[in-house]
């Protein structure tokens, strides 16, 4: 009875229930024929499978509430999942680099724009790998390990200058976001380590790149500037035009 609750449907559960009931009051009645006491002999059959019937409700109702939670989970899954593929997909097509980094200044995360920045030609290596493996990226792991100390970070962000081998040198404009750590109740070990961790999550720029788009918008500007002087401009000379023609007339 338990098993055909948990695995069939209601109806076939509650007639499997039924038959082994119906089976209990057969061999109880023909014990109560022998011994002249019919009564006596169905009394524990029928409770017996009032219990049957008892159990297979409760088990295909626990069974059916497993299931909708197992397919709300998978749901979930599903969506969690499809988040972060876009995330990822996003994260790779940033014409920013973005680095996520442990307190252990290694890197967990690298989108191909922060490998290009990371390197004087070609692409970095992918992550995870330590800040301390190569002596260019010394200042950036020491700027890191400053962040860390304080978990704060310059809101118009920090310049930083990498020398690499050869005399190559790649100007970087940082900014960084620090993960909150999230509330560890009931979680131990290295649940509980992951909980707490706290992660920085660094953009990082060609400062050449931001200087040139400085540029740009400094010469929007001043072509605004320059349409609206030339506007104010124009109309007392249009006045100063008409009025010129009309004095030529007379």
């Amino acid at each position: 009875a338990l098993m055909s609750g948990v695995l069939t449907a209601r109806v076939p559960a509650l007639a499997t229930a039924a038959a082994a009931s119906l089976l209990l009051l057969v061999a109880a009645g023909r014990s109560g024929a022998g011994s002249g006491d019919v009564a006596s002999a169905l009394a524990p059959a029928g409770i017996t499978g009032i219990g049957l019937f008892v159990i297979t409700l409760l088990a295909g109702e626990l069974a059916g509430r497993l299931a909708r939670e197992e397919m709300t989970a998978r749901g979930s899954l599903e969506l969690a999942r499809q988040q972060a593929q876009l995330n990822r997909l996003v994260i790779e097509e940033m014409a920013d680099g973005v680095l996520v980094i442990d307190r252990r200044a290694r890197v967990r995360a690298a989108n191909p724009a922060a490998r290009r920045l990371l390197v004087p030609h070609g692409l970095g290596p992918v992550a995870p790998f330590q800040l301390q493996d190569d002596a260019a990226w010394a200042p950036l792991a020491a700027l890191v390990d400053s962040a860390f100390g304080a978990l704060a970070w310059p809101a118009s962000g920090r310049d930083l200058r990498l020398q690499f081998p050869g005399g190559q040198v790649r100007a970087l404009r940082l900014r960084a976001r620090f993960t909150r750590p999230r509330a560890s109740t009931g979680a131990s070990g290295n649940d509980a380590a992951s909980a707490n961790e706290v992660f920085c999550v660094l953009f990082l720029e060609d400062l050449r790149s931001v200087q040139a788009r400085t540029r740009q918008e400094k010469l929007a500007a001043m072509g605004r500037v320059s349409a609206g002087i030339a506007h104010e401009i124009r109309n007392p000379l249009a006045a100063i035009a008409q009025a010129n023609a009309l004095m030529s007339e007379d």
